[in-house]
C-alpha cells in the first residue's frame, strides 16, 4: 500500500486531519480528480491513518492495525474497484 505524501494533497489532508482530531470526520468521502494526481495514494494514506491504533498525524506503521493493513488482512478494510480499467 502506497502511503507516500504528495505536496498537492496537503491542504486536503490537513482539513481531514483537523476534522478527525475534532471528532467531526465525515461518514463518507468522494475522492475525485483528474488522472494521475494520486487519488489512490491519498485514499490509501487516509485508510492507513484511520485504521492505525496510535495515530498522530501519520500512521505509525508498527501497531496491529498498521501491520494487518500492510499485510492485506485488516478486517475493516476492503478495496473495491472496477473490473476493467477506465470503467465505473
Amino acid at each position: 500500500m502506497n502511503t507516500e505524501k504528495l505536496p498537492w494533497h496537503e491542504p486536503h489532508w490537513n482539513l481531514l486531519e483537523a476534522r478527525r482530531v475534532a471528532n467531526r470526520f465525515p461518514h463518507a468521502l468522494l475522492i475525485r480528480g483528474p488522472t494521475g494526481v494520486g487519488k489512490l495514494q491519498f485514499a490509501q494514506r487516509l485508510s492507513s491513518l484511520l485504521l492505525c491504533l496510535k495515530p498522530d498525524s501519520q500512521p505509525c506503521g508498527v501497531c496491529r492495525g498498521c501491520t494487518l493493513l500492510a499485510g492485506g488482512a485488516h478486517p475493516d478494510f476492503s478495496m473495491v474497484k472496477a473490473e476493467n480499467d477506465g470503467q465505473t
